[in-house]
Parts: structure tokens; C-alpha cells; sequence
């Protein structure tokens, strides 16, 4: 960082990631600039680092809060400019996933006492395609829960929880099995 600072009257800015021992991460700014004497020969460097972690996380959160906010108008624009719900669907799965930075996401429609995975998106294409189609009793399991309370369930849930609380069915698509 203080190579070109030697070359240069200027001051030179610069901005770094940190990785401290314990593995948190710090973001600083710093400014140098060099002094010379009167043959030009750099007798002294001199600046400052300020740490910036504070703004640089306000920044990351502002930036997706803006993508966010896009995806959302992106799934109002395709909800308003078609009918055709496989359209729909299809849109909502894959920007819904990125926006809640969730591992798989599955559109159901109920069929009887049954859930079907009308359109999944997932880490992969496999995946994806495993899911769709995939019948769920609507049971004492997360599929069951969203669906009775209209509400996302299982976002960030404990590794151990996942046998008991998503059906084996989807478990078997997404390879957890």
C-alpha cells in the first residue's frame, strides 16, 4: 500500500479488508502521503486509517435493501403483466430465493389433503427439478405449517430439526436424505 505513496506529492487513499485473529472482519480507509526534503529524497511517510466496518456494513445492508426492493417490484411487474400462473410461479421461485437467501424455495398448490410443488427453485437445476411435482401430506411439517399459517417456517433452522420437520419427500429431492 505505500509504494505508490513514494512515487507521488499527492495524497494516496486506499481501503482494506481485515480478517482480525479471532476471524472477525474490520474494513479501514486509510491516507498517506510522503514528505520530501529539499533533493526530492522522501525523509517520511505519514497518514491515517480510520475504521470504516460501521459504514461499509451500512453500505452492504443499503445495497440489498436496494436489490430487495427491486426484486419485489421485478415480482409486481410479473404478477401484473400475466395471468398465466406457471409464469408466475416460475418468477416468483427464482427471485424469491436470492431475496431471502434461502437453500431451496417451493411454490405449492393443495391437491386434496396433499401439497404439490408446483415450481421449485433451488441450489441447483437438479434439485429444482427433483422438487417440482413432489406430493407433501398436509401434516405436523413445515409444508403443512405454511401452509396453515400462511407464513415462511423453516428459514434458518437447526440442521438437527430438519428430519422431523420438513417430509421426507422434500428431503429426498434435495438430496438430505
Amino acid at each position: 500500500a505505500l509504494a505508490p505513496v513514494m512515487e507521488t506529492d499527492a495524497p494516496i487513499h486506499y481501503s482494506h479488508r481485515v480478517i482480525r485473529p479471532d476471524n472477525e472482519i474490520r474494513y479501514v480507509h486509510g491516507v498517506a502521503r510522503r514528505q520530501t526534503n529539499d533533493e526530492q529524497k522522501v525523509v517520511r511517510v505519514y497518514g491515517m486509517i480510520q475504521d470504516i466496518t460501521t459504514q461499509q456494513l451500512i453500505e452492504q445492508q443499503l445495497t440489498k435493501s436496494i436489490r430487495q426492493r427491486e426484486m419485489v417490484s421485478d415480482l409486481a411487474q410479473t404478477v401484473a403483466a400475466t395471468l398465466n400462473k406457471r409464469q408466475i410461479y416460475e418468477r416468483v421461485a427464482s427471485l424469491l430465493r436470492p431475496l431471502i437467501e434461502a437453500d431451496a424455495v417451493a411454490i405449492f398448490e393443495r391437491d386434496g389433503d396433499h401439497l404439490v410443488v408446483q415450481r421449485a427453485d433451488a441450489s441447483t437445476q437438479e434439485q429444482a427439478e427433483k422438487l417440482t411435482g413432489v406430493r407433501v401430506p398436509i401434516v405436523n411439517t413445515v409444508a403443512g405449517e405454511v401452509w396453515e399459517s400462511g407464513h415462511s417456517v423453516l428459514r434458518h433452522a437447526n440442521p438437527n430439526d430438519f428430519d422431523h420437520l420438513v417430509h421426507a419427500n422434500v428431503r429426498e429431492a434435495l438430496g438430505y436424505m
